[in-house]
């Protein structure tokens, strides 16, 4: 897309590689001036809803985190692909169907996807891996040697641990910088929509990387 210059594209993967993490964090209780009796009464029934919702959506980010880290322990990079695209499908599914559970669900995809795995876990999972290379490499040339295409990556790819590792970082930036059409990946835009448009307190508007206001 015309947004994504060529210039991005080659900057060595710092496309979801980015310097602040992505946050979303949980948005803080409303205040209401009722009785001290009533006022209990919501609040526990509150808190009993509440509890109940992220005790669905914890066992959700389990099941398909606890796949994902599997894969990637393992390094079976056609899994990691695998269990990324169902990912994609269901955070797509629940924008298509939402409500307020199922966005929070998508709000975790986002989240621990988009965020923790792409820009964390994948990194460190790359880096630890590096010196084992025929021809040891920082992480930073790496992403320098693939993202630029460079002349030396057909010698580099007769290293298998180089191979593999390339193709996986290559399938985690695929997924990360999936665009359909917003001016934010992975759908985030509208995400933020939906998210606000479902979320019961109207007064607390969540934007751009989970930020307030």
């Amino acid at each position: 897309m015309a947004r994504n210059s060529a210039a991005a594209k080659t900057r060595a993967g710092w496309e979801f590689i980015f310097p602040t993490p992505l946050f979303l964090p949980a948005p803080p209780e409303r205040f209401v001036l009722v009785s001290a009796a009533r006022s209990a009464a919501i609040n526990r029934d509150f808190a009993q809803n509440r509890f109940a919702l992220r005790s669905v959506i914890a066992t959700k980010q389990y099941a398909f985190m606890k796949e994902l880290l599997k894969y990637t322990y393992l390094m079976e990079v056609d899994k990691i692909g695998a269990e990324l695209e169902k990912l994609w499908d269901r955070y797509q599914d629940i924008l298509s169907n939402p409500d307020w559970e199922k966005l929070n669900e998508a709000r975790a995809i986002l989240f621990l996807i988009g965020n923790v795995y792409c820009e964390k876990i994948v990194p460190e999972a790359i880096e630890r891996r590096l010196h084992l290379l025929n021809k040891p490499m920082s992480l930073v040339e790496f992403l320098s040697e693939v993202d630029g295409r460079s002349i030396n990556l057909p010698t580099l790819r007769e290293d298998p641990l180089f191979s593999q590792l390339e193709k996986f970082y290559l399938i985690v930036k695929e997924f990360k910088n999936k665009n359909v059409g917003g001016k934010y990946y992975i759908d985030e835009e509208k995400f933020i929509e939906l998210y606000n448009q479902y979320n019961p307190n109207k007064k607390l508007k969540t934007g751009y990387r989970g930020r307030f206001g």
